[in-house]
């Protein structure tokens, strides 16, 4: 099917070459009439013969641009003047003129419409020859040059019709080929657009993925951040928590020096003793010398007095250093809960701690009380060594009290020993504590030094990734726009 297009094109050339055919046989005829072999009024009759049908086909023209109507204003309107100009001219070779027409005719592609023009141009043409020869008779010039004309007419009919039925055949095969090619872009674009909606659709679930990725690297940013921030300040609770570490070994140190200074002084003490029970042992045998006896007693007495003072005096201070233990060792507790999981091992630590300070306080107390047996013992073998002085008669009474008193004396001097003893052991068992926690301290600064740097890393990796994600997403909205323009 032609297009509209297509015939306003065609119906322009076959209107040029019909306007330039007329104006040529119209200037030629004006020249017969300079030349005065034609006469005006032949020469008006044969313009408008020739002009009101081109008239008429370009008013068409100008109305509907793509009418079938003007091929035929063309081809009909010209037989008329053809005609006339056939029956008048002088000239056989005026039939010629007919055979422009039929030329023309093949720029419609129309094989009806050039069988149609072939017949009509031929009866006509045929019609003139057998008026011709009826009227001016024959002769064998004539009877050769009226065949040529008519085998001439006949094969350029024929020819026009093969002409335009081959133009026809090769323009329905070049329109059956743009067909083909048009359903095969049909097909290719709606694979385009299928492909097209696929690609939008992933990219669509791109964007919801590459958003949720994106919240993601944000939260973790967030989190890591929150990770670093905590890990420093861990790490300066756990700088603070060994210097209080190293606090709690001072004071270790000192509690183990006056457990020294203990022993020492009990072992002075238990000698001490050993040697005033000898004495009393020896006062019934010595009793010419019971003066001197009573004074070296009071001596030994007042010595002993002196040494439970110095012992009260170093037992307040392990209570004293024993308080503070306890107290180091409650921050201790405080910080380690502070360090979560990691300090764990730091907490029992410093509970072990807090359970030794709590022994020492109390093996302090007992201490005090073993001392303040002593204290009591001491004044009653004073009061004792005092009433032995003023009586002779009840001085083996006296001597027999003071050595049991000796006795007892010996066996506490004995026990606060033994209690020393365990204190040290105990004041050891703390310093291998203490070093415990320093070390747990210090592997934990580690750590944390460790966690702290991966953090950091942790946290410029979460950032880079938040703008890779950026990134990508700003790409699946570029392609999801541009798959959008293609399916429009």
């Amino acid at each position: 099917m032609e297009s509209q297009s297509e015939n306003k094109k065609k119906n322009a050339g076959a209107l040029r070459c019909y306007f330039i055919e007329i104006v040529a046989i119209t200037s030629a005829y004006l020249i017969e009439v300079v030349k005065g072999n034609r006469t005006a009024g032949y020469i008006v009759l044969v313009c408008l013969l020739l002009w009101l049908p081109a008239i008429a086909a370009m008013l068409v023209y100008f109305k509907n641009k793509d009418a079938k109507a003007i091929r035929y204003l063309y081809g009909f309107g010209f037989m008329i003047p053809q005609a006339v100009l056939m029956l008048t001219a002088n000239n056989a070779l005026v039939f010629t003129y007919a055979i422009l027409v039929l030329v023309v005719c093949n720029i419609f592609e129309d094989r009806k419409f050039a069988l149609i023009m072939a017949i009509s141009y031929n009866i006509m043409n045929i019609l003139t020859v057998v008026y011709h020869i009826a009227a001016a008779g024959t002769t064998n010039e004539y009877i050769v040059t009226t065949e040529i004309q008519i085998l001439l007419m006949m094969m350029c009919g024929y020819f026009n019709i093969v002409v335009s039925k081959t133009g026809m055949i090769i323009s329905k095969e070049k329109m059956a080929l743009l067909d083909q090619e048009k359903q095969h872009a049909t097909d290719l674009l709606a694979q385009v657009l299928s492909v097209s909606a696929e690609m939008t659709e992933s990219i669509g679930s791109l964007n919801e993925k590459m958003q949720q990725l994106g919240e993601s690297v944000v939260q973790t940013c967030g989190a890591m951040d929150e990770v670093r921030q905590g890990s420093n300040e861990t790490a300066q609770s756990i700088q603070s928590q060994l210097s209080m570490t190293e606090k709690i070994q001072g004071r270790i140190e000192e509690v183990s020096q006056t457990s020294t200074m203990i022993g020492n002084s009990v072992a002075e003490t238990k000698t001490a003793v050993g040697k005033g029970a000898d004495n009393m042992e020896n006062l019934e045998k010595q009793v010419e010398q019971l003066e001197q006896a009573g004074g070296h007693a009071l001596q030994r007495l007042n010595e002993l007095d002196e040494y439970t003072k110095q012992m009260q005096s170093i037992t307040e201070l392990i209570n004293s250093v024993a308080d503070q233990t306890g107290l180091l060792s409650l921050n201790a507790s405080i910080e380690a809960a502070r360090a979560g999981e990691a300090g764990r091992g730091f907490a029992v630590v410093a509970s072990e701690i807090s359970t030794l300070a709590s022994q020492t306080q109390e093996a302090t107390k007992n201490i005090d009380a073993l001392i303040s047996d002593i204290t009591d013992k001491l004044q009653d073998v004073s009061e004792a060594v005092r009433s032995f002085a003023d009586g002779t008669k009840q001085q083996y009474t006296v001597a027999q009290e003071t050595v049991q008193s000796f006795g007892q004396i010996e066996k506490d001097t004995t026990q606060i020993e033994q209690q020393v003893s365990q204190m040290a052991s105990a004041i050891s068992s703390l310093t291998e504590a203490n070093h415990s926690i320093v070390e747990s301290v210090q592997n934990i600064s580690a750590i944390t030094e460790e966690v702290s740097a991966h953090s950091n890393e942790t946290y410029e990796s979460s950032e880079k990734n938040a703008q890779i994600v950026e990134e990508t997403g700003k790409i699946a909205a570029f392609l999801q726009d541009r798959a959008n323009a293609l399916k429009q």
